[in-house]
């Protein structure tokens, strides 16, 4: 099995579970980043009265507050609820785009073979290609 999974988990069951293990992180984590920013707009703004402060302060305090909300409430199922239609749909498409794939060009030296290495035409066994091949080839 994959790590962090556990047999027979749906896709759904392991992000159930995932976000149950991170969640008290993520409310402590927002909430340790809107304290200096509250303090901003309570302090700064209020004490202060510096009109800017407040303006500046209010934005980010709403910022963070959406931000952790929808990282928490919304992405989280949305995630859930397209992540086993977006994985069905790349298994019934990859056969089909396999066997309509060009093969790629084998290279003369094994060590070109390696992984991570660029194929480009100039490296193909021939040499490179003429510049009006290559123009007809584009269009």
């Amino acid at each position: 099995p994959e790590v962090g999974a556990e047999r027979g988990d749906t896709y759904s069951a392991m992000v159930n579970r995932s976000m149950n293990q991170v969640l008290m992180r993520s409310i402590n984590t927002s909430f340790v980043a809107l304290l200096p920013v509250a303090s901003l707009l309570f302090v700064g703004s209020g004490i202060l009265g510096a009109v800017t402060l407040r303006d500046f302060a209010l934005a980010l305090f709403v910022g963070l507050l959406v931000g952790a909300y929808s990282s928490i409430f919304v992405a989280t199922p949305i995630l859930a609820r397209l992540a086993p239609a977006v994985a069905m749909a790349s298994t019934a498409v990859a056969p089909a785009s396999a066997a309509v794939a060009e093969p790629e060009r084998q290279l003369a030296s094994p060590s070109a073979n390696a992984p991570g290495t660029a194929r480009t035409p100039s490296s193909a066994p021939g040499g490179p290609r003429p510049r009006q091949q290559r123009r007809r080839k584009r269009r």
